[in-house]
């Protein structure tokens, strides 16, 4: 055994000395030298419309998480790219070219414009996308007598029909030239509207004399007409710029949760229409503030301190020094922005029996979602509140706020009772200085929807679609809070989708290749009804629908 022992340490011996010769001879980037990149990632780049190939198009390869690595390139007349010498590692790929929807467009179906692609060393994976042509809103914007007005900045929006809210559609934006015309494009289809705003007259004096203006020819956003775009459709538009209209100043006092004045930040007021622009004034040391060249509108006013707040993300503090502002034309003053207090709210979930014991009460999640949009200040997202009793606690602002309950599991809200009365479907106006106690939110196990989705002539789908549930009753299609009467989703091809986010109810379901920013409209609702499967679902039922693709309306 000794003489076996002293064999293998000889061996170890001359095996450590030949490793040391080759360190002394290798050099030192080569020891240390990462494994070898080889893996690839290759493709086609054609049109949704006609599968034609598109040159120069710019795909980008972006790998998820360390390290930082991403390639850039152009496709051939062919429609073909390559992106070589990759490590392993999980990758996006998307691709995007001026005049196409674009993988950042909150409507495009991100499987047909993104990737995502898992590598292994030395393996070559194939990816196909497809781009949509964008539709083109152009023009020209003149004044009263018919002059073109150039260093116009257009914007597009969208609106929430039922909440009423606008919003700013970002990364379609531009600068009218010295014929006063413009050019947006690589629009997904859908509802927008057009507006036209003056740079601050310090950098074209001349232009001050202009309100902001939205198509067609109004100075006020709420009665902007919608532009309609249907795919790869041009319009043009032409409208008048308003002259400047009288503007009021907002002035008052920002006071803190002491009601004592805060004396140093800066005072924003933001429109409840995302247009005219945000404004800002000082604070000055007495708390006092004057915020001038305010238009008609309502908005809402944030007092932003000069040192950072700290904001707790799970629970409600009054901290932000807020006030909302309706302006008719006249000066609003004695405004006092003060911070909205906070309500303790508290009660019990009541479950099922049969789901009782095997609740999982710290995955929940309880809090208050905003009725108003934009809210004076925000609510902290649900927060895991429930105890093992399945008692709660919780702050919210004392503002008109919806309860709502995440992370049960397969249960749902059923009730929301507070004395005699549900607040399921309303909104419960909290006021400063009352908590509300013994709040019984009642659960239920949700439905559950499968559907089969399939394609004429059988088979099933080969690339994303569009899966659309809506009620069948048309009052809902307006409501603000939808949660549980809706359900939009983007599906990867495929046949099988299962949904359990859905309230007991009746409703319509269809399976459409694509839609827009229009799909809870009305009239976009009603087009799809000759084409959807009508069903209803009861509290804990298991249903089954199969669905035929069709062609978006």
């Amino acid at each position: 055994m000794s003489r076996r022992l002293g064999s293998l340490v000889a061996a170890a011996l001359v095996v450590s000395a030949f490793e040391l010769w080759r360190r002394e001879r290798t050099p030192a980037a080569a020891q240390n030298a990462a494994p070898v990149a080889s893996a690839r990632i290759i493709g086609r780049i054609t049109a949704a419309e006609d599968s034609r190939p598109i040159a120069d198009v710019n795909v980008r390869v972006t790998i998820i998480g360390p390290p930082q690595i991403r390639q850039a390139v152009s496709t051939d007349a062919d429609g073909r790219f390559e992106v070589a010498h990759l490590p392993a590692g999980s990758y996006v790929v998307d691709a995007r070219k001026d005049g196409f929807v674009s993988p950042t467009d909150a409507l495009a179906l991100p499987d047909r414009v993104t990737r995502r692609v898992v590598l292994g060393n030395g393996q070559v994976s194939d990816v196909n996308l497809l781009l949509s042509h964008g539709a083109v809103i152009a023009g020209r914007i003149v004044d009263r007598r018919g002059r073109s007005i150039g260093s116009v900045r257009v914007q597009m929006l969208t609106k929430d029909l039922a909440s009423g809210q606008f919003s700013v559609y970002t990364g379609h934006a531009g600068i009218t030239d010295t014929a006063g015309e413009f050019r947006l494009n690589g629009l997904p289809s859908g509802r927008y509207y057009l507006c036209a705003t003056s740079p601050p007259s310090g950098a074209h004096p001349a232009l001050s004399e202009y309100a902001t203006t939205c198509y067609n020819g109004t100075a006020n956003v709420a009665d902007a007409q919608a532009i309609i775009l249907g795919r790869a459709e041009t319009r043009d538009v032409r409208f008048v710029m308003q002259p400047a209209i009288r503007t009021a100043t907002v002035s008052g006092t920002v006071v803190d949760a002491n009601t004592r004045p805060v004396t140093q930040g800066r005072v924003l007021l933001t429109s409840r229409t995302a247009l005219p622009p945000r404004l800002e004034a000082p604070i000055q040391s007495n708390g006092t503030f004057t915020v001038s060249g305010v238009l008609r509108g309502e908005y809402v006013l944030t007092a932003l301190p000069s040192s950072p707040l700290e904001i707790p993300t799970s629970t409600y503090r009054p901290v932000l020094s807020v006030a909302a502002v309706t302006v008719t034309g006249s000066d609003v003053k004695s405004v006092v922005m003060e911070p909205v207090k906070a309500v303790t709210v508290s009660g019990r979930l009541i479950v099922p029996p049969q789901s009782a014991a095997s609740l999982q009460t710290r995955f929940i999640r309880i809090g208050t979602v905003p009725m108003a949009s934009p809210p004076l200040v925000a609510a902290p997202p649900p927060a895991a509140v429930v105890n093992p009793d399945r008692t709660f606690q919780f702050t919210t602002p004392a503002l008109p706020m919806f309860i709502q309950v995440l992370g049960a599991g397969p249960l749902i809200e059923k009730a929301v009772r507070i004395g005699e009365r549900d607040f399921i479907d309303t909104p419960v106006d909290f006021q400063p200085g009352h908590d509300v106690a013994n709040v019984e939110v009642v659960m239920m196990e949700s439905p559950a929807l499968t559907a089969t989705i399939t394609v004429a002539g059988g088979g099933i789908p080969k690339e994303p679609f569009y899966l659309i549930v809506f009620p069948q009753d048309r009052n809902k299609w307006t409501e603000p809070f939808f949660h549980g009467r809706f359900a939009e989703l983007s599906l990867d091809a495929g046949t099988t989708f299962a949904i359990r986010t859905l309230r007991p109810g009746q409703y319509y379901a269809v399976a459409v290749d694509r839609v827009d920013n229009r799909w809870r409209d009305a009239d976009f609702l009603d087009s799809l009804r000759p084409s959807a499967v009508p069903f209803e679902l009861r509290e804990a039922e298991h249903k089954t629908l199969t669905l035929r693709l069709t062609t978006s309306p």
